[in-house]
């Protein structure tokens, strides 16, 4: 059965106060005289126009990745969110709800979805959504230059003629009619979960082959969610408004405006003065809110973590004993109850708490200074004096979380007084994957990119992941018996079996130490009590600002 758009709030009390509530009080009052005319200040009160429902943000970090199949670090998806939509979505609580698609079904093999589009939906400019939309959107993004995103289209057939140039379209990818989109698969995945991610998004043709270099088509970009964009000024705001045709009707929000403020002191200061309604707290300013126990105060657990990684192939961590003894330098719990202010949970394993999946007994390296030195010892090197120079990586978009400087200090510390090695700190830009660094060790943080382990473990300890390819040159981690277990977890459809195949796969990646988990993220943000409906996903984005109101303040 076909669902039915949503009358959104707004609409609803027009309605309401248009009929509902006239005829009620025809039906239940009693007969009275006409009442007399009102004065024109009792009128002109009465035509006063509602205050404006406008939301205001922040971030520190840039806004370089405005088309969702480039998609660049996790606070993309933030504003991606407010203005771009799929076939499906993932609900705070990892539920696949319809969202373009009302309906779905799949076939007895796994193989194939068939997707019934809602009948009447609209792109933001008024022009009609169809089946050939979801076929241009995909064909698109697997024809990419950018591999961020594209790769998780790999399993539709058809996919690696496109990608590699030799076909414009996906043989699996066919639109049916108007209102239907069939999908076809190699082989049997989470497919649904993985129609939540950008890659899966839509963007519009005429939309995005108008765009030019002096006038990037994302910047005006044409969209199906809640907002469209109606202002986008480089390193200061975006400004959307809300799209008159979005299937479940306008947001109560009239706009949404993201600023972006690099300086988190600055961040807190406006929102202490009233001038913005939400701001995400730096470690350093948690501990007065939650001292306070202020109510505006929000905590999320995300499935969003941190970690150091390891270039496996680069000396001296082509060796195993020394990856581990770096590791069992490493005191996580003084890390966290002290730089950290205990604000986070301490990782031992690469899936989050708040994942289905996760492995509370994960067998990590444990904290052990003279363990560290009998395996520096046992390795190939024999002793810490014949071990290359150690450079760290840390790329530039860490300093923005405020968190990484202060784990690198204590890092460093830990490696210098449990080691007695020096580690030389790199800061580079975002794109640090790249031969010429040459660092043998760095830091990162990774968000799930959809709510499946295929998104976690998959990603970071197969050796086929763009995390550990050649040609892209990141850890270049591989073990035969992980893939092989990443590889069958992957494609069987049993979720239990599923699970336990890459919990296995996960114990045999931190026993060979290619990172270090340090903690599993945790989002801290203040929002005003005017704001209503305000929701956080596990992937930090937020709000969900669709059902979003504003309350008189």
């Amino acid at each position: 059965m076909r669902q039915t758009a949503r009358i959104s709030r707004r609409r609803f009390i027009q309605g309401a106060g248009g009929l509902g509530l006239a005829v009620l009080a025809s039906a239940c009052a009693p007969a009275v005289p006409a009442a007399e005319e009102e004065s024109p200040a009792a009128q002109e009160a009465q035509e006063e126009p509602a205050a404006r429902q406008v939301l205001t943000l922040a971030q520190a970090e840039p806004f370089k990745a405005l088309d969702p199949h480039t998609m660049g670090t996790v606070v993309d998806l933030r504003y991606h969110e407010v203005n771009f939509n799929g076939l499906v979505r993932a609900d705070v609580h990892y539920n696949i709800v319809a969202e373009l698609a009302e309906s779905w079904e799949v076939s007895d093999d796994l193989l194939n979805y068939t997707f019934h589009l809602r009948e009447g939906l609209k792109w933001s400019d008024g022009s009609p959504f169809t089946a050939e939309d979801v076929v241009y959107s995909l064909n698109r993004n697997a024809a990419h230059e950018d591999p961020g995103t594209k790769r998780w289209l790999a399993d539709i057939v058809g996919y690696e003629s496109v990608r590699d140039g030799e076909a414009e379209a996906m043989e699996g990818v066919v639109a049916v009619d108007d209102f239907t989109v069939s999908i076809t698969l190699d082989v049997v995945v989470d497919f649904l979960a993985r129609l939540t991610f950008p890659a899966f998004w839509m963007v519009q043709r005429a939309n995005v082959e108008s765009g030019t270099p002096d006038d990037p088509w994302t910047q005006r970009a044409v969209s199906t969610g809640p907002f469209a964009i109606k202002e986008f000024s480089e390193g200061q705001r975006i400004v959307y408004e809300s799209n008159p045709h979005f299937y479940e009707g306008p947001p109560e929000l009239d706009e949404v405006v993201w600023l972006q403020l690099e300086d988190k002191q600055t961040q807190l200061a406006l929102y202490e003065n009233d001038e913005i309604d939400v701001v995400e707290l730096d470690t350093v300013n948690v501990p007065r809110f939650r001292e306070a126990n202020d109510p505006e105060l929000v905590e999320v657990d995300l499935i969003w973590w941190w970690y150091t990684w390891k270039k496996v192939l680069i000396p001296p961590m082509d060796d195993i004993k020394v990856r581990q003894a770096f590791n069992a330098a490493i005191d996580r719990t003084t890390l966290i109850a002290t730089v950290l202010k205990g604000l986070y949970t301490e990782a031992h394993g690469i899936i989050p708490t708040t994942m289905p999946g996760h492995n509370p007994n994960v067998q990590d390296i444990p904290f052990d200074p003279d363990r560290a030195k009998q395996l520096i010892s046992e390795s190939s090197y024999g002793d810490v004096s014949n071990l290359p120079p150690v450079k760290f990586f840390q790329p530039g978009w860490s300093g923005i979380f405020g968190i990484a400087p202060r784990l690198i200090v204590a890092l460093q510390q830990m490696w210098q007084d449990n080691l007695g090695i020096e580690i030389e700190i790199k800061v580079e830009e975002f794109e640090y994957e790249s031969a010429e660094t040459r660092a043998q060790m760095g830091i990162n943080s990774t968000l799930a990119r959809f709510p499946d382990l295929d998104a976690i473990v998959w990603e970071m300890a197969h050796s086929q992941s763009p995390r550990n390819a050649p040609d892209l040159n990141r850890w270049g981690y591989g073990n035969p018996e992980v893939d092989a277990l990443l590889d069958q977890a992957r494609y069987t459809g049993n979720r239990s079996e599923k699970q336990e195949l890459y919990q296995q796969a996960e114990q045999l990646y931190i026993t060979d130490a290619a990172i270090m988990p340090i903690m599993f993220n945790r989002l801290f943000v203040l929002v005003k009590p005017w704001v209503k409906n305000f929701e956080v996903g596990p992937t930090s984005t937020y709000p969900n600002t669709r059902n979003v109101i504003i309350e008189p303040h």
